[in-house]
């Protein structure tokens, strides 16, 4: 996955995390890129690999809002969305 479709996917789960410089997601790739398995995830793999990502920005302090609140406010959270995805292999939104 490029850096640029990385950008891309992760403004669309995670809008709070769209101005995190890229070098910065370049380092998150390359952490969690082992992490995740093409053969278990399949055609979810990139969705997983956003989604982790997001977690892993979130949980470094990534993502705040102004008040010291995490950008993610209620729903599913991200670590739910990705045992789903790698449960039932099916995309969460």
């Amino acid at each position: 996955m490029s850096i640029r479709e990385l950008s891309l996917l992760l403004s669309a789960v995670a809008p709070e995390f769209a101005s995190v410089p890229k070098d910065t997601l370049k380092i998150f790739l390359r952490l969690v890129e082992p992490m995740i398995s093409k053969n278990k995830f399949g055609k979810l793999y990139e969705q997983a690999l956003v989604y982790l990502i997001a977690h892993r920005l979130q949980m470094s302090g990534y993502g705040q809002t102004e008040d010291g609140g995490g950008g993610l406010t209620g729903g599913i959270s991200t670590k739910d969305k990705i045992h789903w995805v790698y449960l039932y292999k099916t995309s969460v939104t």
